[in-house]
């Protein structure tokens, strides 16, 4: 048996952390637009008694007149709205409204792919993503800018092969698809089972991932999108088996530049620049409760200038170190009055506060006279919010130091004021102002 290339590669996506798996959850689902674009088949432009149109950004043609033009037969059935094309090597169907298809041989072994858009009648013509068809029929597919051009043209090295088992690094690999008769390497629209369980369906040059294709590996994990040299590059999408998704840029296997990620346990989301698979650089972080953040970032981490804007109207603008207002910065409340001075892990340090009509109301370094703490009872396994009030009211709390007398009972999260209950049992908290002023509360954990 031949040995034929295959090339696997696995990839180091970086990113720590549904099927957004399309952009139309950003784009709207059912627009339609005139594309201009034309089409032109082995040197000849094709002309459509329906031009092309953009669906959820794909071009969709009339499915008839490019597989014609391939020199491929078309039969339609009324009953089930399927359309099949065929030759004397390769077999296409698709269906109406249904996103999947299958291309395959004349003893009934079959590749079932995804489309991106699902084929659809419009004007009494049947409309299906241009380069699925080009590629299922074996042909090359060449987008144009400049003119708006999709070039296809027929590849009489290519033939639809039987599926057979490779060998690539002494572990099998079953191919189905498109095979060049001069090299003997898998060219063109195929299928790669690997022996570990991942699965390649997509575009293979030379025996290696090229063009458009989704990788699904053994995880669960799923990458659809462009491929060069084997690795992601350009625009895809990546679904991870908890449901997050990231929509967006990759450069060598890696996510890289402007993306969405989408997080599906809690429908946050984040739009901007990735780097090394974290958030890197300027973008947009949407909480599901229409809290969001502008600015900087590093390292997945809020950090540099940026500005946060709560849903209850309040707002803040200025400097972020690791996740926690640090550095310069201005506070606005939902009354118009704010805040503007330096801020230390998110609270007020020194500053002065305004007015909602800009006239001084109080410098923020004033002496803190009591703390007030209620008792608590917690629950073993909760996290609790720490509830006390200061005096003045408007003294600055962020300022004030927490501890626990018994961190095996409660640990404390100074920063942001959370009780963590880790067994049964009582702990003090105390909390201690700038001026020495303390006060403290007994805490009981139970079940």
């Amino acid at each position: 048996m031949k040995i034929v290339r295959i090339i696997n590669y696995k990839f180091i996506f970086t990113l720590i952390i549904m099927m957004l798996i399309m952009s139309q959850i950003f784009l709207g689902q059912n627009v339609y637009a005139t594309t201009g674009v034309s089409v032109n088949v082995n040197g000849e432009k094709v002309i459509f008694t329906q031009e092309p149109i953009i669906k959820d950004g794909r071009t969709l043609v009339p499915l008839r007149a490019i597989f014609e033009a391939l020199g491929m037969n078309v039969d339609w059935d009324q009953e089930t709205k399927g359309i099949i094309a065929y030759n004397e090597s390769v077999i296409i169907k698709l269906q109406i409204g249904n996103k999947f298809a299958t291309v395959g041989n004349r003893n009934s072994e079959v590749i079932t792919t995804a489309l991106d858009v699902v084929p659809q009648i419009f004007n009494n013509s049947t409309l299906v993503p241009v380069r699925f068809i080009s590629e299922a029929s074996g042909a090359d597919v060449i987008w144009e800018q400049s003119t708006k051009t999709v070039y296809i043209k027929s590849n009489s090295d290519r033939y639809f092969c039987d599926m057979y088992d490779a060998i690539e690094n002494d572990a099998t690999v079953t191919y189905m698809g498109y095979r060049s008769h001069q090299s003997g390497f898998q060219d063109g629209f195929g299928l790669g089972i690997f022996s570990n369980g991942d699965i390649y369906t997509g575009n293979f040059s030379n025996g290696i991932f090229k063009g458009q294709g989704s990788y699904v590996f053994s995880d669960e994990t799923v990458y659809s999108g462009n491929w060069v040299d084997g690795r992601p590059e350009g625009l895809g999408t990546l679904v991870y088996p908890n449901g997050d998704v990231y929509i967006g840029n990759f450069v060598k296997g890696i996510i890289e530049g402007q993306g969405t990620y989408y997080y599906s346990t809690t429908d946050n989301y984040y739009v901007g620049e990735m780097r090394d698979g974290l958030k890197n650089g300027e973008g947009t972080f949407t909480w599901n409760d229409g809290t969001k953040y502008i600015g900087n970032w590093i390292n997945d981490q809020r950090s540099g200038f940026g500005e946060l804007y709560l849903i209850n109207g309040e707002n803040y603008s200025g400097q972020w170190i690791d996740e926690t207002m640090n550095g310069y910065g201005r506070y606005t409340f939902d009354d118009g009055s704010y805040y503007e001075g330096n801020f230390e892990n998110g609270y007020f340090v020194s500053g002065t506060k305004y007015d909602n009509i800009g006239t001084i109301t109080n410098q923020t370094d004033v002496e803190i006279e009591s703390i007030t703490v209620n008792n608590l009872v917690l629950k073993k396994g909760y996290v609790h919010t720490l509830q006390f009030s200061v005096y003045p009211i408007d003294a600055d709390k962020g300022r004030i130091s927490i501890t626990s007398s018994n961190p095996s009972v409660v640990l404390v999260w100074d920063n942001i004021r959370t009780l963590q209950p880790l067994n049964t049992g009582t702990a003090i908290i105390t909390l201690k102002a700038p001026n020495g002023v303390t006060s403290s509360c007994i805490v009981e954990v139970i079940e």
